[in-house]
């Protein structure tokens, strides 16, 4: 359903009457065909689905702020996470100021304290009672610090949305209760994902604390089919539009994938700097996510591994695993048996 953004504004006077305060309100009914984009894009879905992509490729359009994984804002001071910048997030132009400007307002102390907050509600096990709003007084704090860094994002990027890659279910809720919130669920072959994770060789120039996890493929598939469905169960539950698209038809055909997301956001379809198969990467801020993302300017999209790389056993594997449902019409490799 469409949102419409200030559904009434009401200018508030208060008149006294001896002892008693009389409230009156005006109520100012704006133009109904005025439709406010939401303030975040969450992209959910399995690891190595290509969340961090999609973010950096959104991250062309003018009014749109590419965030990347704010679910890992706050452990970064610990871990000295660098954002896209190469910069530690403590010293980054753009997050210093916004984590400092969180903390001030939320009245906490360190970073340290807003990290506890975040784990003692964004957790999959607190999932039921994030969706019901039986909270905690932890949970109900750090809904109210996500609001703020939501706001203070928009403001110091001077952008309308921004676009958060966290990719878990439970964030995807909880940012539904902070700020208005559309969602993509952004889904990958699961061979291709097993196949990704698998890889040891990959990003091998990048520090080990940024490098993404390896998984045995039974053990992705199990992560994948948990990911997804979960995902698919937080979409229904908030109040926001939430749309599915599948990686590979996102790298074969970008520039349609990317405007469906426009449409999703209630903005203009955008003139996307594309080039064939290659796309122009805008450098920016973002955090945490694949180490692809500190790689800027023009670069080649390659095709979607398929998971034709993996060994027999384990496409059995993972076929067995998935095989209670072809969730999201993907077959197993070609070549295969």
């Amino acid at each position: 359903m469409l949102q419409i953004a200030d559904h009434l504004v009401a200018t508030c006077h208060a008149i006294s009457v001896g002892n008693f305060f009389v409230i009156t309100y005006t109520s100012v009914m704006p133009n109904p065909t005025r439709i406010m984009p939401p303030a975040v894009l969450f992209i959910a879905g399995a690891m190595r689905s290509g969340t961090t992509l999609l973010a950096q490729m959104l991250g062309q359009y003018p009014n749109i702020f590419a965030a990347g994984e704010l679910s890992n804002l706050w452990s970064g001071f610990e871990t000295n996470m660098h954002c896209q910048c190469t910069r530690v997030i403590e010293k980054c132009p753009f997050w210093g100021p916004v984590t400092h400007a969180v903390l001030r307002a939320a009245g906490l102390r360190s970073h340290r304290e807003a990290e506890r907050l975040r784990l003692a509600s964004a957790r999959t096990r607190y999932m039921p009672r994030v969706i019901h709003g039986s909270l905690s007084s932890d949970q109900r704090q750090y809904e109210l610090i996500l609001n703020i860094l939501h706001r203070t994002i928009l403001e110091q990027a001077g952008a309308t949305t921004l676009v958060d890659t966290s990719k878990k279910a439970v964030d995807l809720v909880i940012a539904a209760r902070a700020s208005s919130t559309a969602a993509v669920h952004l889904i990958r072959s699961p061979y291709g994902v097993a196949a990704s994770e698998a890889d040891t060789t990959k990003h091998s120039e990048v520090r080990l604390a940024e490098r993404p996890p390896n998984k045995k493929p039974a053990r992705s598939a199990f992560g994948w089919v948990a990911a997804n469905y979960l995902t698919t169960f937080a979409g229904r539950r908030i109040d926001g539009p939430v749309l599915r698209m599948q990686y590979e038809t996102l790298v074969h055909h970008p520039a349609r994938e990317l405007n469906r997301i426009l449409d999703l956001l209630h903005s203009e379809v955008f003139p996307w700097q594309i080039d064939g198969c290659r796309f122009n990467m805008p450098s920016g801020h973002l955090v945490n996510g694949n180490p692809s993302r500190y790689r800027s300017g023009w670069q080649r999209l390659r095709r979607p591994d398929l998971g034709d790389s993996l060994a027999p056993r384990d496409i059995w594997a993972i076929r067995s695993v998935v095989s209670f449902g072809n969730y999201g019409g993907y077959e197993r490799p070609r070549g295969s048996r």
